[in-house]
């Protein structure tokens, strides 16, 4: 469904772009999960292709940012800017989010936004940003929900919300709304970083909420879940039913 998504929103600006459409790509850096979606994107762009509009990815419009914040500010920037190309693709949660804050001299298009509220997407009445040249995707996924009901399904007290470290580097806000969210509940929410925390979770974790996990290799991924069922941890994944197949309790 994403990828459809993703098609429809590359087809939009078509009416006024020439037949040949060259697509720039930022990615946040490189992933299992990334070049899945980027493969399956290509396809689907070539099975819709023909004799209205041809679809290329040009291979010097096409930059891995390597997982460094200013890096995908500069990659977003450039390519938003970027005379040879039509069309630009924020293909990443981190790339989506820096759509917000540089300036577009073509269609931009931010497909990765997790809640559009919470990262401060505009949303009018009508259903598009108001912003020019800007369109996203969002699940409006409000985890916050979600960690409600995984509570009462385990009556856990002190519940590990492991998120990616980007992420939380460049939501620094998210950690407060989480913490103002929760802060009246009758149980705890810790938010832990994928790079520090998650190996090593404190005695007094009895439960773990998996964000997604983009950067985390399946291997990588595995060793976590391994972990966590050694120390007997009932978890969740936000990440869905993939993810509940790699031996999480629920997704």
């Amino acid at each position: 469904i994403l990828i459809l998504n993703i098609c429809f929103l590359l087809l939009c600006p078509l009416e006024t772009l020439a037949s040949n459409v060259a697509i720039g790509v930022v990615i946040d850096g490189q992933s299992e999960t990334t070049d899945r979606l980027m493969q399956q994107l290509k396809q689907e762009l070539s099975e819709l292709s023909g004799r209205d509009f041809i679809a290329s990815f040009p291979a010097k419009y096409q930059l891995n940012s390597q997982w460094d914040v200013p890096t995908i500010k500069q990659n977003v920037a450039a390519l938003a800017n970027q005379p040879g190309i039509d069309i630009v693709l924020a293909l990443g949660v981190i790339s989506s989010q820096q759509t917000l804050s540089v300036h577009r001299a073509i269609p931009v298009i931010a497909p990765l936004v997790i809640n559009n509220s919470m990262q401060r997407f505009p949303l009018t009445r009508h259903g598009s940003s108001g912003l020019n040249y800007l369109h996203y995707l969002t699940a409006n996924y409000d985890f916050r929900r979600e960690i409600a009901h995984f509570q009462t399904l385990t009556n856990a007290q002190n519940i590990a919300l492991v998120m990616d470290d980007l992420l939380l580097q460049t939501l620094p806000e998210s950690s407060k709304v989480i913490s103002e969210h929760f802060k009246d509940a009758p149980y705890k929410v810790h938010i832990v970083s994928n790079k520090n925390g998650a190996w090593q979770l404190a005695s007094a974790i009895d439960a773990v909420f998996l964000m997604p996990l983009k950067r985390m290799s399946d291997r990588q991924l595995n060793q976590l879940i391994e972990y966590i069922n050694s120390r007997s941890l009932p978890s969740y994944s936000a990440a869905g039913k993939a993810v509940v197949s790699q031996g999480v309790l629920m997704g």
